[in-house]
């Protein structure tokens, strides 16, 4: 789960960023949001586009501080396919349709949550 406002990013299982090799322990990650886009008046819009990803500490270097700018979308894929793992897998078909960002941004344009759908999917 993002939380924009505390600027953090929790997940329950190790994971791998697409443009990164290293696997990444679960925990909670501090965020820094990067990308707001102006229109022609000067005007901010918030419209995140990547995300500065400050990872742990190596093992083998503890004091060493890194970071990681990350696509948002390849940070949503991560956190929903962590989501779908912690689910019950009862539909395989409709857990994977939920892990797919596009499918959740086509929700969000036609005005349906991830509740509404599932039920809709559900078993009489």
């Amino acid at each position: 789960m993002i939380d924009f406002e505390n600027k953090t990013a929790t997940l329950r299982k190790s994971f791998k960023i697409k443009s990164f090799d290293e696997a990444l322990p679960a925990g909670q990650y501090d965020i820094e949001i990067d990308g707001y886009s102006s229109d022609s008046s000067g005007n901010q819009e918030k419209y995140v586009y990547s995300v500065i990803l400050h990872l742990h500490p190596c093992v083998s270097n503890p004091g060493l501080k890194r970071t990681l700018q990350v696509p948002l979308v390849d940070l949503e894929a991560v956190l929903l396919k962590d989501k779908m793992a912690s689910r019950n897998r009862e539909d395989p078909f409709l857990e994977e349709m939920m892990a797919d960002p596009l499918i959740h941004l086509m929700m969000q344009a036609d005005g349906y949550s991830e509740a509404e759908v599932r039920n809709l999917h559900s078993p009489c």
